[in-house]
C-alpha cells in the first residue's frame, strides 16, 4: 500500500471536530487558553464569565478598575491572544463588561 497524500494531524482534526459540529467549542477552548495567557493569572482569576462568538470575546470583570485598566491596554491583549492562537482563528475585538 502506497501513501499518495500525507496530511497534518491537525488538519484531520479540524476536519473531524467540524463534522461533529464541536468546531465552536474547540476554538473558543483556544481563544480562553490565550486569554488566560495574554492577560496572566492573577487577571484571568477575576473574570466572572467569558464567552466568543462571531470574533468577538465577551468577559464579565468583577472590578470596575481592573475592567478600566483592561480597556485601554485593549489592543495590545488582542495582538497577544492572535499570536498565541496563530493565523486560523482571529479575535477581532474584546467587549469588556
Amino acid at each position: 500500500m502506497r501513501k499518495e497524500e500525507c496530511v497534518p494531524l491537525s488538519a484531520v482534526l479540524r476536519e473531524v471536530l467540524g463534522d461533529l459540529g464541536l468546531m465552536q467549542a474547540f476554538v473558543s477552548a483556544e481563544v480562553f487558553l490565550a486569554w488566560n495567557a495574554a492577560v496572566g493569572d492573577r487577571v484571568a482569576e477575576s473574570v466572572l464569565s467569558k464567552y466568543f462568538k462571531d470574533g468577538k470575546l465577551y468577559c464579565t470583570i468583577a472590578s470596575s478598575a481592573l475592567r478600566s485598566r483592561l480597556y485601554y491596554q485593549k489592543d495590545s491583549i488582542l495582538d497577544k491572544i492572535n499570536a498565541v492562537i496563530g493565523p486560523e482563528v482571529v479575535v477581532k475585538d474584546i467587549i469588556l463588561k
